[in-house]
């Protein structure tokens, strides 16, 4: 399970924002990934690969364990 809400907090304390909110286009330039992508992260859509939670915890000093949240047995 992902925790995008780690994703947002970082990018805001880095001023990856444009009118007062969480710019994807800047947060897709900072992880190198397309904008839409950023987006789809930042929204909670879709969970980062092994590559994009590598770069986030590279460019938003975000760790994988605080990202990464793991799912409860049922």
């Amino acid at each position: 399970m992902y925790d995008r809400t780690q994703l947002v907090s970082a990018a805001e304390r880095k001023g990856d924002t444009r009118r007062g909110r969480v710019s994807a286009a800047a947060v897709g330039r900072r992880l190198g990934v397309p904008p839409n992508t950023a987006w789809r992260l930042l929204n909670g859509v879709t969970a980062p690969s092994g590559p994009v939670v590598a770069a986030v915890e590279r460019h938003y000093g975000v760790k994988a364990r605080h990202l990464l949240i793991r799912k409860a047995s049922a």
